[in-house]
């Protein structure tokens, strides 16, 4: 942020799905064109087996945390926006960056060395 502010560093687009608020002005790729589907993310998983009212539990209350005004002003100054939503809602975003990337090696045709 010391290289953006000072005017060293320019910033021409951010990977979120949305301008970043302390960086209204910096377009999304999306907003320049250009299709990137790898986002940085992070979550929380657990084993299969895990019963469903715990899971649901440990959500509820991850979220809790992520309302709280001091810890979302601290993932600004890092950069991070969190997105919260159900464990449903993480599965399938989890499941549509596995497919688009999947699609993006299968295009530039990444190949595992033997």
């Amino acid at each position: 942020m010391p290289f953006l502010k000072s005017g060293k560093l320019k910033c021409l687009a951010v990977t979120a799905y949305q301008r970043l608020g302390f960086m209204q002005s910096v377009p999304t790729f999306d907003e320049v064109g250009i299709r990137l589907p790898l986002r940085p993310w992070f979550g929380w998983h657990y084993q299969a087996k895990i019963p469903r009212p715990i899971v649901l539990r440990m959500n509820s209350e991850i979220r809790k945390v992520m309302a709280e005004p001091g810890y979302a002003g601290l993932l600004a100054k890092l950069g991070i926006q969190a997105n919260d939503g159900t464990p449903e809602q993480f599965d399938a975003f989890v499941r549509d960056q596995i497919r688009q990337t999947s699609e993006l090696v299968k295009f530039l045709g990444i190949k595992l060395d033997e």
